[in-house]
């Protein structure tokens, strides 16, 4: 379901995905939940509907759907759906039959609940409930498939400040959020399950108020994945990967429970820690505000060539 990790709003998109330490806003809840306590307003909604992959496939979509209700000064209330279209699919047969038409769908349902700790801090937990629907129950093989349903869960800090004694009225931001913990997930009683793309979310925030009109922000953010590193099939070093390797590395990783996978996957990148620092994406953003009616933003995002290699600005 790498769908928990596609950025669902144009706001954070424009900003190379960065989101932990943003200025609240109604899609906060995919960000860091713990956001909504900070809210301003007593309630909100947002809808956003995102193209994906077009130049490839024509009829692939992402929809997101949230929005929040404050309960009072300190504690509010969020919920989103993400819905993930795939577009349509034909389904064959191993002997060329057609088995009809399909289109594979994902979504999540959220629900979170922020409270500030103090007047700086404030926490979140957010309930995640996941269905991911590939293959329309097609046999593969002898083995027949099915929907996946998982559960998750997300934890979140928020912490913002004023930066007194600075030229203009500036602030700070930090948010922290742990995200997609839960439930592996399989298509099949075949084959074990599958991790699902837990996520740490690290990130800052320097907000500069040249007066009531104008505002700029700079955004910085990190992630790693909490899921263990697929290790070398070559269990002997003699350069040859027979079956015997291949099947023991994946069952001994799909055994690693969803839990112990996130400790393990701090320690086990197979070059050491050099590696594991290569595991690490980064986000920079910055927003201009005037009015808080009008907003310029922009964005870069890295990812290390080794570990997926996307680049790109927005």
């Amino acid at each position: 379901v790498p769908v928990l990790l596609i950025s669902p709003d144009s706001r954070a998109g424009a900003m190379g995905d960065v989101g932990a330490a943003t200025t609240p806003d109604a899609n906060s809840i995919h960000w860091n939940a713990a956001k909504l306590a900070f809210l301003e307003k007593s309630s909100g909604i947002s809808f956003t509907y995102t193209p994906w992959l077009r130049n490839l496939v024509g009829d692939i979509g992402l929809s997101y759907l949230s929005g929040f209700y404050k309960i009072n000064e300190r504690s509010a209330f969020g919920g989103s759906l993400t819905y993930f279209s795939l577009g349509g699919i034909d389904f064959y047969d191993a002997n060329g039959e057609s088995k009809g038409n399909f289109e594979p769908n994902e979504f999540a349902i959220d629900l979170a609940y922020s409270m500030k700790l103090s007047e700086k801090l404030s926490a979140s937990v957010t309930g995640r409930y996941i269905r991911s629907d590939l293959t329309q129950g097609q046999n593969a093989g002898t083995s027949t498939t099915y929907a996946a349903n998982a559960y998750g869960a997300d934890l979140g800090l928020y912490f913002q400040d004023e930066i007194k004694n600075s030229e203009y009225n500036s602030s700070y931001a930090i948010g922290f959020q742990i995200s997609n913990l839960g439930s592996k997930i399989s298509y099949s009683d075949a084959v074990e399950k599958e991790f699902q793309p837990a996520n740490l979310r690290l990130g800052g925030r320097y907000t500069m108020d040249f007066n009531e009109f104008n505002t700029l922000s700079f955004m910085l953010d990190f992630n790693k994945l909490l899921v263990p590193t697929p290790q070398n099939p070559d269990l002997d070093g003699d350069g040859v990967i027979t079956s015997d390797e291949r099947t023991k590395t994946n069952d001994d990783y799909r055994r690693i429970g969803w839990f112990p996978g996130i400790f393990k996957s701090f320690t086990d990148a197979p070059g050491g820690f050099s590696e594991e620092l290569q595991e690490l994406t980064y986000s920079l953003g910055t927003e201009y505000l005037y009015q808080d009616s009008f907003a310029l933003r922009a964005g870069y995002f890295h990812e290390n060539p080794e570990k997926g290699a996307r680049k790109f600005f927005s």
